[in-house]
């Protein structure tokens, strides 16, 4: 489908240029994360900025300048926008046009921010991809926190049961932004408090370590159930693949095999504790944006979380309700690309081993550059070989994603311990590799 014809304006930005960019059969694609959606209308996009001279530089100020707007000036931009974008769809559609348009410059100043080399130099090559906004948030930037006397900023993420966004005291704007997770689905109160329970449970067996957030305030009980947490300048492990992926680019296997460790670290303090993640994916893992040293990397979104197999029986609620709440998060909650198979067919509850699964799929698709699939659709060991990954490493990652669970290291704790010894191994193999080119060199006499 072409896309919208917008009124001309005097000044067209680069707003107005992704509004007539915006096909309205893609907008729920672009809400569920399709990336096929997401590529078209960076090229839509592109071609209209290119036919108003905005390439390269030029392109890259005009985005600085409006992820600059405050809240209240974009939505008047907006605002002015709508009444000309297709006259013939239904009002609920123009109404999700209006979110997703408000939310897209503060997704402009995110990445700008943290990521100013790589989106700058797609912005450059045409590919728009890291600009286009790819959820569609029930709030806007500016809006109240329900209950609280908070503001919303820009929107970090958008999951099965619940959206996360920025947020500043209403009463102090100038202070630094929190983290607040909004409980939107059925049964909130009962989510949040069992995040925060989860949450809190891991934090106080890592006795300060800062892999996990700790909440900070929490209200189950307000008309929508709320979470604050502390915010980091930090890129999610999902970024960092998807500009990788898009630069045409490989995450390098010791960069991996860092956070791989990292990862391994935070989950097998909770191991230890006798609590699972159950849904260690790319966009739950942060990665802090600041310069030089080692990155502490920070596990999130615990709300799916608990103990290992489940809950005790002593736990268990007596209203029935209250139980059937509980099976759905525990038994069949998931993501489908990075759960083990156990768990995606919800026949058990979870225990470490499909954890350590689905590390070994944050690690494949590191590596591989293959994102979204399962890994048994696809030779990731051909593709990895072929790279030159290390070969205790594939043996590594091979067990942690063997069908068998019985297979796969016990807990994260033996998964750090192995991937100490594979990292060791590589070291070992590339002081070698040196010393033997080194004597193979013609010397001077």
């Amino acid at each position: 489908m072409a896309p919208t014809n917008l009124g001309r304006q005097d000044a067209p930005d680069v707003l107005e240029r992704l509004a007539r960019a915006v096909c309205p059969d893609d907008l729920l694609l672009l809400a569920s994360g399709q990336s096929d959606a997401a590529l078209r209308l960076s090229r839509w996009w592109h071609n209209l900025c290119a036919e108003a001279g905005l390439v390269g530089e030029r392109l890259l100020g005009q985005l600085r300048d409006c992820a600059r707007w405050p809240a209240e000036r974009v939505r008047e931009r907006v605002a002015a926008l709508l009444p000309t974008w297709r006259h013939d769809r239904p009002a609920e559609e123009v109404e999700s046009l209006g979110r997703y348009l408000n939310h897209a410059p503060r997704l402009w100043e995110r990445r700008l921010r943290l990521a100013p080399r790589q989106v700058g130099e797609l912005a450059r090559r045409g590919d728009l991809r890291p600009f286009v906004p790819r959820r569609l948030p029930s709030y806007l930037p500016g809006d109240p926190v329900p209950g609280a006397e908070y503001t919303l900023e820009g929107c970090l993420g958008v999951g099965g049961f619940s959206e996360v966004y920025l947020a500043r005291p209403a009463f102090a704007p100038e202070s630094p932004p929190s983290v607040v997770k909004l409980y939107l689905r059925d049964d909130a109160r009962l989510h949040a408090e069992h995040e925060v329970r989860v949450t809190g449970a891991v934090c106080a067996a890592a006795a300060g370590a800062p892999g996990v957030l700790p909440v900070r305030w929490a209200s189950p009980g307000a008309a929508v159930p709320y979470v604050l947490f502390d915010h980091i300048d930090a890129l999610t492990l999902e970024e960092h693949l998807q500009l990788c992926h898009w630069l045409g680019r490989r995450a390098a296997a010791r960069t991996v095999l860092d956070v791989l460790r990292q990862a391994a670290d935070v989950l097998g303090v909770a191991h230890h504790a006798g609590y699972v993640h159950r849904d260690v994916k790319a966009s739950n893992v942060l990665l802090p944006v600041r310069g030089g040293g080692r990155h502490e990397l920070r596990l999130v979104d615990w709300g799916i979380g608990g103990p290992v197999r489940g809950l005790t029986p002593e736990s268990w609620a007596s209203n029935p309700a209250t139980r059937r709440v509980y099976d759905r998060m525990l038994l069949y909650a998931c993501t489908p690309e990075t759960a083990s198979p156990q768990q995606r067919q919800g026949n058990h509850l979870c225990g470490p081993e499909d954890d350590v699964y689905s590390v070994g799929v944050l690690a494949i698709q590191a590596l591989s550059g293959v994102l979204g699939q399962r890994v048994e659709k696809f030779d990731w060991e051909a593709l990895l070989r072929a790279r030159r990954v290390p070969g205790r490493l594939l043996a590594v990652l091979r067990d942690c994603v063997a069908c068998d669970p019985r297979r796969r290291p016990a807990d994260a704790g033996m998964l750090a311990w192995r991937l100490a010894e594979a990292e060791e191994d590589d070291q070992a193999s590339s002081a070698s590799n040196s010393v033997e080119a080194d004597s193979a060199s013609p010397r001077r006499s």
